[in-house]
């Protein structure tokens, strides 16, 4: 009966030991395959690294580059400018006043006009208006006319005078220059 129960201790420890191995080993696996994933992971950053780095190496010699080109430039800049003759640019200011005189003039020109043609448009305009307010006058006059003479027909024992015939017929003559055998027109119809 011991020696059963020794045997089964045996079997149990023999059981959980391949267990632990199998978990062990699993582990193990596991691990190393991080590690690996850790170690392909550190190779990537180190070339990205790397490649930033020189990145910014060209970068740096690009602005270098363009930094010196830049003073170049202006040194060159500066030995024309200072080769420039003096009499070149007092001829280019002479230009300059003598397009700035021109201009003010043609502006002052141009007012002129302008102010020309104003003047004339106002003046046709007052025209226009004293035409407009001497046919409105004249067409008054015909309506106050026409409306004399409706009085009169309206009014017949009224008799209109010679010289208000004479005036409403015909106003260029004076009663003066008419003789006795003129014969005054039936205005009552």
């Amino acid at each position: 009966m011991v020696l059963m129960d020794q045997i089964n201790a045996l079997s149990y420890a023999h059981n959980y030991i391949c267990v632990e191995n199998v978990r062990l080993r699993t582990e193990q696996a596991s691990t190393f395959n991080i590690l690996e994933k850790f170690k392909t992971a550190n190779i990537l950053l180190n070339e990205r690294l790397n490649a930033e780095q020189h990145g910014r190496i060209f970068f740096k010699n690009q602005f270098d580059a363009c930094n010196y080109a830049y003073h170049q430039i202006s040194e060159e800049h500066e030995k024309v400018r200072a080769e420039l003759n003096h009499d070149e640019l007092r001829k280019a200011n002479q230009k300059s006043e003598q397009l700035k005189i021109q201009l003010t003039k043609t502006k002052h020109e141009a007012r002129q006009e302008k102010e020309a043609l104003q003047s004339l448009v106002d003046d046709l305009k007052i025209q226009l208006n004293q035409e407009k307010n001497d046919k409105d006058n004249g067409q008054d006059q015909v309506r106050k006319t026409r409306a004399d003479a409706g009085e009169r027909r309206d009014t017949p024992s009224q008799k209109p005078s010679r010289d208000a015939l004479l005036r409403t017929r015909r106003p260029q003559q004076t009663p003066a220059k008419f003789s006795q055998n003129t014969t005054i027109p039936n205005i009552r119809g």
